[in-house]
């Protein structure tokens, strides 16, 4: 039987200003955490509703299962990366909030500097049932 994991439905603080969530149900909570920048890998928001509060917004549909387009992966963590580092609060947003953001973010947190043990620390502290995908896990641990 599989394991049902439960979302992640508020942001979750990763690092400061670098956040992930799962399904939000409105924009209450990006508003409070002032986002500036929202990476959903996973749909269901409606950005007519987010474009008075978001300075940018980026759709990319990844799966929880093999490891997306690597080139596209890397260009999006640098995008976060370079808004996170002038002080500007990312969210990276998918279904649970558990895996296709945590790859994502470790992206964000390996262009900041940060060593593939740290990163995976870093991570589970944070939420501790992330990265239970094996394969997004062992392409962190790569890194």
């Amino acid at each position: 039987m599989p394991r049902i994991f439960p979302p992640v439905n508020s942001p979750v603080q990763i690092i400061p200003g670098l956040y992930q969530s799962g399904i939000l149900f409105n924009e209450k909570p990006i508003v409070e955490k002032s986002i500036k920048l929202l990476i959903d890998l996973d749909g269901g928001f409606d950005n007519k509703s987010l474009s008075n509060h978001l300075d940018l917004y980026v759709y990319w549909k990844i799966e929880d299962g093999p490891l997306p387009n690597l080139e596209y992966l890397s260009n999006l963590s640098s995008l976060a990366w370079w808004y996170h580092s002038r002080g500007i609060n990312v969210l990276t947003h998918s279904q649970f909030g558990l895996n296709r953001s945590s790859l994502f973010n470790a992206m964000v947190l390996w262009k900041r500097g940060m060593r593939a043990q740290e990163i995976i620390e870093t991570i589970k502290r944070a939420i501790p049932m992330a990265l239970s995908n094996p394969v997004f896990k062992a392409y962190i641990q790569n890194l």
